[in-house]
């Protein structure tokens, strides 16, 4: 067993503190240019290797992560490590018959966390339910007019009814899938009581495009792999733009990058190639 194959086990709510993951990225850049540094005594062919490695490991803590925040750091890291591997590849003109692994999350797709989170949603709802003057400006509204139209379990069961299911599924496609299906899941229609209207409101506040954007990140860092396989192959290998015929792959001189269905404002469909 791995720290990586521990699910959460703490409660999750929604003002749990958020790590300090600045010291990811700096201790992973300072391994990157230790490895650089040692590139002239072990050769490049064996820090592209260790580089390699550590990829899979940090790919491994996307795969397996059942929190949004966690998951997403990794990808950013993951992304930011790649760039400087293509760019190491690029200077030293380097061929390899290594391959990086493309992400696989199995039966349950990209689902852990989503439904890590339905407690913190159900903890969410029951604090509205116990504290009436969140939903007041001044907090003069009574906790019993509260009561009259707004229902915590019932704001429970929409989202694990209506509103949850559908997002698993979306978790699951594939890239292609994803991009000719993912428009259909911004805007749900919410089929809420009248004894619970403060519910409904809740959750159609609730931004429904977030987890899209999170699951078409994922999608972009598998992008970026296939990539970087393109290069390590000297740029033999097919570039087939994952998300399907309807996207194209861009092509020039400095870069090469996939079309795809999100914007990408990171630039993670993209990779150097100088």
């Amino acid at each position: 067993m791995k720290l990586s194959d521990y699910a959460t086990l703490t409660l999750q709510y929604h003002d749990l503190a958020v790590p300090n993951y600045r010291y990811l990225f700096v201790g992973s850049r300072l391994k990157l240019l230790r490895a650089m540094q040692t590139i002239d005594e072990v050769g490049v062919d064996r820090v592209l290797d260790d580089l390699l490695v550590d990829i899979e490991q940090l790919t491994r803590q996307v795969e397996t992560s059942d929190d949004y925040i966690h998951q997403m750091v990794m990808c950013r890291l993951v992304a930011v490590n790649l760039d400087l591997i293509a760019t190491l590849i690029n200077k030293y003109s380097v061929v390899s018959n290594a391959r990086l692994t493309q992400l696989d999350f199995g039966e349950m797709g990209m689902s852990r966390p989503l439904i890590s989170k339905l407690p913190m949603i159900h903890e969410a709802t029951k604090l509205l339910d116990g504290n009436p003057e969140l939903f007041d400006y001044d907090g003069y509204i009574p906790g019993w007019m509260i009561r009259l139209i707004y229902k915590p379990n019932m704001t429970t069961n929409m989202v694990t009814e209506q509103y949850w299911p559908k997002y698993i599924q979306l978790s699951k496609l594939s890239a292609s899938e994803f991009a000719s299906k993912h428009a259909a899941y911004t805007t749900f229609h919410m089929n809420g009581s009248i004894r619970n209207v403060f519910g409904t409101m809740f959750l159609l506040m609730v931004g429904t495009d977030e987890y899209q954007k999170i699951m078409g990140r994922v999608h972009d860092l598998n992008s970026k792999l296939l990539l970087i396989n393109y290069l390590l192959s000297g740029k033999s290998l097919p570039l087939n733009n994952p998300y399907g015929a309807g996207y194209s792959v861009i092509q020039n001189d400095k870069k090469v990058c996939f079309e795809g269905p999100l914007t990408d404002e990171h630039g993670i469909r993209c990779i150097d190639v100088m």
